[in-house]
């Protein structure tokens, strides 16, 4: 079952990381760093729900006054990015993989290119406009948590 998940997960990433470096090649070339760096987003951007519910929960434990956190926050997104594109960078650093991924998907039709571009712009925009609520209403959040 793990594994299933993983490799669905696996190919969301891989699917994405095709399109927008599809995009981009002629800019780019085979380096798509604009790929890399949206498959970096997309995992940040997923994540962000919770680690937002952890800072939240740390904030309160700890009591920290709204600006006095905001430092520990930046080095935590930093280190956060940083080790995302190293990790994201590895996967899709090996030479060809482009081809690979091309190869791969190069038989879609017009209408599943359409469908799966849109997922490809929602994968981004869905979590960041949950992680945008959750900032915002996040007085009511720690309320309702309590």
């Amino acid at each position: 079952m793990l594994e299933k998940i993983k490799k669905t997960i696996g190919d969301f990433l891989d699917y994405n990381y095709y399109r927008v470096s599809r995009f981009y090649f002629k800019r780019e070339g085979s380096s798509a760093i604009t790929a890399v760096i949206h498959v970096c987003l997309i995992l940040l951007f997923s994540a962000a729900p919770f680690l937002i519910l952890l800072l939240i929960f740390i904030y309160d434990k700890f009591e920290i006054q709204k600006g006095d956190g905001i430092w520990v926050v930046r080095i935590i997104v930093i280190i956060l990015f940083l080790l995302t594109y190293f990790l994201v960078s590895h996967r899709y650093g090996r030479k060809n993989i482009y081809m690979k991924l091309r190869d791969r998907w190069y038989g879609e039709t017009k209408r599943t290119k359409v469908v799966k571009g849109i997922g490809v712009i929602l994968s981004v925009l869905v979590p960041l406009s949950i992680s945008i609520l959750m900032v915002t209403f996040r007085e009511q959040i720690r309320t309702f948590l309590h």
